[in-house]
This record gives C-alpha cells, structure tokens and sequence, in this order.
C-alpha cells in the first residue's frame, strides 16, 4: 500500500474535506488551491479503488468506506496531539496549545476570569478561544477540533467526560421604578417573589432554545401558566437595559449578576423553587492530560459569577 495514503498531509486534507463539506472552503483553511486539492482527492480515490466523498447537492459526503477512512484519520491525529502534550511534560517546558469553546453570549463574563489566571501560570501555551451559538458547539468537541467545551446542555456527546461545574440559579429583574411587587422574604441577598403572583405581567424573553429560556420556561410550567411575551431577544444585556426602562421584566441566570449592578433595577430569586441552569466542561475520553489541561480545568471550576 502506498504509505503516501497514510501520510498527515492525507489526512489532515481528508479532515478538512469533511469539516467543511466543501473542496473551495476546505481549500481556503489548508491554504492551497481548490484545484490543487480536487486533483488530490481525485489522485487518492484513484490509489484507494472507491470514492471517500458523494457530491450530493454540491455537498460533500462522506461514503461508508470515507467515514471508516476519516474515523481513522481523526484516531491519527488525537494520537499525535497526545504525543505532543506527552512531549512537552518531558521537555518541562510548560508550553503547548489549549482549545477552549464556549457559548457565545457566555464569553464576555467566562474569559475574563479563566483566561488571565491561566495564562499567569502558563505563558507558554497557546490558547485558541472558539465563541458560538450553543447549537454549534457540540461538534467542535466530536471532531477534534477543541480541548474543552462549557456547555449548558443535558445532552450526553459520545466520548466525552462531562464534568459538573456549577449551578447558575434563575433570578428575575424588574425595573428599580416599580415597588409593586411584593417579596415573600428580604433575608437573602435578593427578596424572592412568588412567580404564580406575577400572571399579567410584561415578560421579555430570550429566543426559544436558549438556556435562559428553558429555564424560565421551566420555571413558568412549575407554576402552571403562560407568560404573555412583549419581547423576544438573544441578548440578556439587552433585555436587562430594556427592563430598566420599564419595557417588562426578564429573567437572567447568576452569570450576569454584575452586569445589573450598574442598572436601575430589583433583583429577585424566585420563590416557587429554585430554577437552574447546570453547567459543564467536557473533553474527549482518553485524551492525555498534561498538567496545564488539568490546572485549566481547576480554573474553571473556580468560575464566581459575583467576581
């Protein structure tokens, strides 16, 4: 067999095909030409006797004998990335690379507090920050393509250790301007309120399929009604600015406690129970962990969303 075939070039080619399902996108993340790499695909389907991609509606997928052959080229360089992460603890140079994904809407209030201290203690490594839609995380850590996931999600992702890292509760905000709302308890930090109390209030809401959302939904299902909805917004920070002006209430989870503190506005907990969203770091099982993976993650864990 031709050793060019298992070659790291092949497969990190082949990698990039079935990241982008695309030869031209693909093409521009390798930085050769598209060309180049339709003549290389071509050449190695030629060598092998069968296709590795089907071109259905100008999408590139991945046949049985591709995915078997991509399966194994993704073996390949997890192996040479824990080769590497092994030499480095050889060498004690502290140096290497870490890949950290996080939900896009979650990063201006997680970065701040993981990324400083890390690199306090390790100022060698090299730390690459992927930022998206909740939606679009969970392949980034199938693939390979991080070190690290936070997530909100329940869902369990094959081959991944999932580790608990906090628990974020629900709190709503009201406009500071209205002294309606009757608190049920002033011992906490923040008065809670009994959520069935606020039936024909104004809420403003995140998109269906945020984790705010479900949670409050949640939240609103365990006192058995429907909100009536005046707004629907991505942004937190945006429904809270909109809250100050008296547009409605929102909810919000612990993360964006301080970005109220600047706000006219009342802070509650929520009385009927205490609605939550988990949140989690996960890796690939049986990945080698050197030492600045393992501090990273007690750096995570040390997350205070009060700080």
């Amino acid at each position: 067999m031709d050793k060019e075939i298992f070659s790291n070039r092949t497969m990190n080619y082949l990698l990039a095909i079935n990241s982008y399902r695309n030869i031209t996108k693909a093409a521009e993340s390798l930085y050769i030409s598209q060309p180049a790499l339709s003549k290389f695909l071509n050449t190695l389907e030629k060598r092998l006797g069968f296709s590795l991609f089907n071109n259905i509606g100008h999408t590139l997928i991945p046949t049985y004998e591709g995915e078997r052959f991509l399966h194994y080229a993704l073996l390949t360089e997890q192996l040479e990335q824990q080769l590497s992460h092994e030499i480095t603890d050889w060498q004690n140079q502290q140096s290497g690379r870490l890949r950290f994904a996080l939900p896009l809407m979650r990063s201006p209030y997680i970065l701040p507090q993981v990324i400083p201290n890390f690199l306090k203690m390790y100022p060698n490594v090299q730390v690459s920050i992927y930022e998206e839609h909740s939606n679009k995380l969970r392949n980034l850590i199938m693939e390979n393509k991080v070190d690290f996931l936070l997530s909100m999600s329940e869902e369990e992702i094959p081959n991944t250790v999932k580790c608990h890292i906090r628990t974020d509760r629900l709190y709503l905000a009201a406009p500071a301007s209205q002294q309606r709302f009757k608190a049920s308890s002033h011992k906490q930090q923040y008065p809670s309120i009994d959520l069935s109390l606020l039936k024909e209030e104004a809420f403003i809401l995140q998109q269906p399929g945020q984790h705010t959302r479900i949670t409050a939904e949640r939240a609103f299902a365990a006192v058995g009604y429907t909100p009536k909805i005046v707004l629907i917004t991505r942004s937190i920070q945006a429904a809270l600015e909109l809250v100050a002006r008296g547009c409605g209430l929102c909810f919000f989870i612990e993360t964006y406690i301080n970005y109220t503190k600047n706000l006219p506005l009342q802070i509650y907990s929520i009385s009927n129970q205490y609605p939550a969203t988990e949140v989690y770091l996960l890796w690939r099982k049986g990945i080698y962990m050197p030492q600045y993976f393992r501090d990273f993650i007690k750096i995570v864990k040390a997350i205070n969303p009060s700080e």
